[in-house]
C-alpha cells in the first residue's frame, strides 16, 4: 500500500509541470513519523498530501490526502479557497477503513511572514470517530522552526524543526522534526519524530 501511495504522489506531482524558472502551481508533501509512548509500544505513520491550482486559479486549489498506518487507512479529496495571501479554508471528503466508509474534513490556515497557524479537523461515522490537529509555528532562523501543536491520539507539546530548502521558485524542502508531547486523553507522555519531504 505504501508503494502505491508513493507512486500516486510522484505521478500527480509530474502533472503540475514544475520548472526551475517559474513558481510551482502546487506541491506534494510526504510525511513519515514515529510515535513512542512512554512505557508502551511505538507506531509508524505515513502520509501524502498534494495540492494544485484549479484551472490556474489564484484562489481555488484541489487537495488530496492519503494516510496509511496500522490498522488505519483513509483518503480525502477536497477544495481549498484562499481569498488572500494570509488565509486559506478547505473542505474535503473521502473514505476510511470503517464499515461506514465515509470521512469528512475541514482545514484553516493563516500565516504572515515567518508565522503560520494550521488547524485540521476530520469526522467519520460514530460519535467518537473524530480527529483534530492544530499547530502554531514560527521560523526563528534560516533553517529552524519552533512552535507548539495539539493532535488527538498524540498529545500536546512543543515542536522543533530543521529544514533544508531547494533553489528559489521551487517547493523542494526536507525537514526532520521532533515533538515531545503529553496526551491529555490517555495521560501518556510521548515522543513524536519524523521528517517531511516536499516537492
Amino acid at each position: 500500500m505504501k508503494k502505491i501511495l508513493i507512486i500516486v504522489a510522484i505521478i500527480t506531482s509530474s502533472l503540475f509541470g514544475f520548472s526551475q524558472d517559474e513558481k510551482p502551481d502546487g506541491y506534494v508533501l510526504i510525511q513519515n513519523y514515529w510515535l513512542q509512548t512512554q512505557g508502551g509500544p511505538s507506531s509508524y505513520d505515513f502520509n501524502v498530501f498534494l495540492t494544485g491550482k484549479i484551472f490556474g486559479s489564484e484562489k481555488f486549489s484541489f487537495t488530496g490526502f492519503f494516510l496509511a498506518e496500522k490498522p488505519w487507512f483513509e483518503q480525502l479529496l477536497g477544495v481549498t479557497y484562499s481569498p488572500n495571501s494570509w488565509l486559506s479554508v478547505g473542505v474535503s471528503g473521502g473514505v476510511e477503513n470503517n464499515p461506514a466508509l465515509y470521512r469528512l474534513g475541514a482545514s484553516l490556515w493563516m500565516g504572515k511572514g515567518k508565522t503560520s497557524w494550521l488547524t485540521l479537523f476530520e469526522k467519520g461515522d460514530g460519535r467518537k470517530n473524530y480527529w483534530y490537529k492544530s499547530a502554531l509555528t514560527f521560523e526563528t532562523a534560516k533553517h529552524f522552526t519552533v512552535g507548539g501543536l495539539v493532535q488527538r491520539f498524540v498529545g500536546l507539546g512543543p515542536y522543533f524543526e530543521y529544514h533544508i530548502s531547494g533553489k528559489a521558485n521551487t517547493n523542494l524542502r526536507l525537514a526532520p522534526w521532533i515533538a515531545p508531547v503529553y496526551d491529555l486523553e490517555s495521560g501518556n507522555g510521548r515522543i513524536m519524530a519524523g521528517f517531511d519531504f516536499k516537492f
